[in-house]
């Protein structure tokens, strides 16, 4: 499995006056990340505007970053949905594109307990094929993620 190191900064997504994507902005960020030296990046995350976006215009954002990396560095895709189902359906179309990870948050909005949150992640592992990187953000999610004791249970996530 591979080893995420180093920095993968979160991109933005680059909007122009009308709304729409920036794709030129788009590319242009791809490139002064790692040409400033990311080691990686994660495209279509929380940083990217992704709740903000359509479906469509999601995918459009990972598939400039997709082409404009072009296999310089390796990508995480932000993939998180409101369902569980709704998740693997864009880890799939991410790793369908050649993103090497996923950076999810558990879903937001309505407050789950540990047990339905650690369910939602072991049935995107079991679903993608990719390595997960799981997102801690207590003020959005409504929940702090507990440590596991590794003495005690098999690991949720291999990163």
């Amino acid at each position: 499995m591979k080893k995420f190191r180093g920095l993968y900064p979160p991109l933005i997504t680059p909007f122009l006056p009308n709304g729409d994507i920036d794709e030129k902005g788009l590319r242009d960020h791809v490139d002064f990340v790692i040409a400033n030296g990311a080691d990686g990046f994660c495209g279509g995350s929380s940083t990217g505007e992704f709740m903000n976006l359509s479906r469509a215009e999601w995918e459009c954002v990972l598939g400039i970053c997709a082409e404009q990396n072009r296999g310089r560095v390796p990508m995480l895709a932000g993939t998180a949905d409101l369902s569980t189902a709704g998740t693997i359906e864009k880890a799939r179309f991410a790793e369908d594109l050649g993103y090497d990870g996923h950076l999810i948050i558990p879903p937001w909005y309505q407050v789950h307990t540990m047990r339905e949150i650690e369910a939602h992640y072991r049935a995107v592992r079991s679903a993608a094929t990719k390595p997960i990187m799981i997102y801690n953000n207590p003020p959005v999610v409504g929940v702090r993620l507990a440590e596991r004791d590794a003495g005690t249970a098999p690991p949720l996530m291999s990163v």
